[in-house]
């Protein structure tokens, strides 16, 4: 029987609303409980919500979802308990699993039973707790909330969602539960109630459940996750008082920085090789840089796919003075299978980012070197921005997570335009580098390089020229001092406009009636040019043009000469293009009337006649290490103070250049 007046009202309200055969007549109420006094006894909720807690199941759902709750007024039922709590105005609706899994909450509309009535099981309600109602936590409407709906066919009117909307609805519908951070088992009641009250045909229950439970994988706490069907943008915000400044750090005081990517650029056989070495060797020993700049001491990693690692890189170490015991090479890449296998493969980029930071770990580098990057590409097309993009990201963070320069070597693209965007194939690489240098012949002395800054978003510096000098037949920089300046869209952008053209042209008809009376001094050459108007570097373009032969005048310290083709007087064999030892240049003259003879004979005459006469485009290292060791050879060298320039197969053609 109801005796408290609070319990009696509220179900007198319920039967307002004409549940089943209620009535409001007190004397019926009466007269029913007369006829049926161990009838059992309902009371609605609403003012006061109820949390229907099943069992274990419940208890470890209520445990897991909501935590520990306030005390208040607490029934226990005949399979676990209710927890009755003040909705203070708050209108909650009654759910099912939605909390959890057997944890049912009741509201407006919805009833429980009251102690001391029978459950099914034949166990009595019990009051566990007499305590007040406490305030509903407000964790309990949060996690009750509605959902939002969609616009297609889910805008809150209760329209139906038909056939092509339903998954996608309920994808949605379930990636914002998920996102509110509602269990699984909910998720899944409710999509359930959702497909049968709103889709036309409703979904299958097994299909339902496949959405559930797909979005149900996704950990809302996860910055960046995204629920299947789901659409979430996450910020990552902080605030600059939160950032600690940090002064920025260099390898290379303003030309190569700590932290970032730098790119050398340039065509082959200019020394960018050997650039990279004689910079490792400087910061192996601790020595200044070329420009005085102090360096600091540290190890290096080489990745060098090109030249050899015992026969062309450590002897170019030891000519540079390198400390080869902090110098390291990164030889490959040693996969462990899952049976505990080990197999090697070759170092890429798509693939081996973690390699390469665990090499830095066990190295502690300050710098490294990929020599060049276009090898380490893996799969990716270099031709592709956003592929190159997305596969030197992640080296740039790995540079500034260790604070490590990394100094990639490239080739410069082949088609005409400024140098920024003659960088390899796609501007990508001169994108992700916060520096970029170019290596390019000087326009205006033979046999000089120029290392000329291409870009630079955090430093001044000029640009340097060196040399490439080989002691003891093994090569390496000589640089010389002071800044250079540099128009380096002029000695490397590859312009040449109709403009140009007509200049070249122009400057080819001079050189010919200049040089018709015979050789003259390439220092003559200048100064007559530029009397008549012309620019040193289009002069030079149209000599190369026409194939003037430009020569040594005598030994050490003496200047060039230059003649038209088919002329040569003179003792000392001319000079096209000069080899690095880092890739044989090859010989473009245009002579070719004389042949070889005799590839011992020693007379001057006949040394300036093979000069312009071995063509052969096979020139192979073979032949340039036997004509390195003969002892003739050796002692013209010695004799005329010149080097190598080029070789050739000895027995196909029978002599050197």
């Amino acid at each position: 029987m109801v005796r408290e007046s609070k319990f009696a009202k509220a179900a007198l309200a319920y039967a307002k609303n004409g549940l089943k055969d209620a009535t409001t007549d007190p004397r019926k109420i009466r007269a029913w409980w007369r006829r049926w006094p161990n009838a059992n006894i309902g009371f609605a909720t609403g003012s006061v919500v109820v949390l229907d807690v099943d069992g274990p199941r419940g208890e470890a759902a209520l445990e897991r979802e909501l935590g520990v709750l306030p005390k208040t007024l607490t029934a226990r039922t005949g399979k676990g308990r209710h927890l009755y709590f003040d909705a203070g105005g708050t209108r909650i609706r009654n759910s099912a699993g939605k909390l959890g899994p057997h944890l049912d909450v009741r509201g407006e509309g919805g009833y429980v039973i009251l102690p001391p009535s029978v459950h099914e099981n034949g166990s009595r309600y019990q009051w566990a707790t007499r305590a007040n109602p406490a305030p509903l936590p407000t964790r309990i409407p949060a996690l009750l909330a509605e959902p939002e709906r969609e616009q297609s066919g889910a805008n809150g009117t209760g329209e139906k969602i038909h056939e092509g909307q339903r998954n996608a609805h309920l994808a949605s519908l379930a990636g914002t539960m998920r996102r509110r951070g509602m269990s699984p088992a909910a998720i899944e009641a409710a999509l359930i109630r959702e497909n049968e009250e709103r889709c036309e045909p409703p979904l299958c229950e097994s299909e339902v459940k496949r959405i559930a439970a797909s979005v149900s994988r996704y950990d809302p706490a996860k910055p960046g996750a995204r629920p299947p069907g789901e659409t979430i943008s996450l910020a990552k915000i902080r605030t600059f008082s939160s950032i600690d400044p940090e002064p920025l750090r260099w390898l290379w005081p303003d030309r190569i920085p700590l932290g970032k990517l730098t790119v050398i650029a340039g065509d082959p056989g200019l020394g960018k090789s050997l650039l990279t070495i004689d910079i490792a060797a400087r910061v192996s020993t601790g020595a200044v840089f070329p420009d005085g700049s102090p360096c600091e001491l540290g190890n290096v990693i080489f990745l060098s796919a090109e030249d050899d690692a015992a026969d062309t890189i450590r002897p170019r170490l030891d000519a540079a003075g390198a400390d080869v015991s902090r110098v390291h090479l990164l030889d490959a890449v040693r996969n462990v299978t899952a049976d505990g296998k080990s197999v090697e493969t070759s170092f890429n980029l798509e693939r081996d980012i973690d390699a390469l930071e665990d090499a830095i770990r066990q190295t502690g580098a300050r710098l490294i070197v990929i020599d060049p990057i276009s090898a380490y590409l893996g799969g990716t097309d270099s031709h592709n921005n956003s592929a190159v993009r997305g596969l030197l990201l992640p080296l740039a963070a790995l540079a500034g997570k260790y604070k490590v320069a990394v100094v990639a070597v490239t080739h410069l693209r082949k088609s005409a335009g400024a140098a920024i965007h003659r960088i390899a194939e796609s501007l990508a690489f001169s994108a992700a580098a916060r520096a970029a240098w170019g290596v390019a012949p000087d326009p205006d002395e033979e046999l000089r390089q120029l290392f000329a800054p291409i870009k630079q978003n955090l430093g001044r510096a000029g640009g340097l020229a060196y040399r490439i000098e080989a002691p003891n037949d093994i090569a390496r920089i000589a640089w010389e001092p002071g800044a250079v300046a540099v128009d380096v869209n002029a000695v490397m952008g590859g312009f040449e406009s109709r403009e140009d053209h007509s200049e070249r042209s122009e400057a080819g008809d001079w050189l010919k009636d200049f040089l018709a009376e015979g050789p003259r001094g390439a220092a003559d050459v200048r100064n007559q040019a530029r009397v008549v108007g012309l620019t040193w570097i289009t002069v030079r373009r149209a000599a190369d043009s026409i194939g003037i032969v430009k020569r040594k005048m005598g030994g050490r310290g003496a200047g060039w000469e230059w003649a038209l083709p088919g002329e040569c007087k003179d003792a000392h064999p001319s000079v096209r293009d000069v080899s690095t030892f880092e890739q044989p240049t090859e010989n473009t003259s245009d002579n070719r009337e004389s042949e070889v003879k005799d590839a011992h004979v020693s007379t001057p005459e006949h040394l300036c006649q093979t000069s312009n006469v071995v063509e052969s485009r096979k020139a192979v290292l073979s032949a340039r290490e036997r004509a390195e060791r003969d002892p003739l050879v050796q002692r013209f060298l010695k004799d005329f103070d010149c080097q190598i320039i080029e070789v050739h197969d000895l027995q196909s053609v029978g002599g050197i250049v």
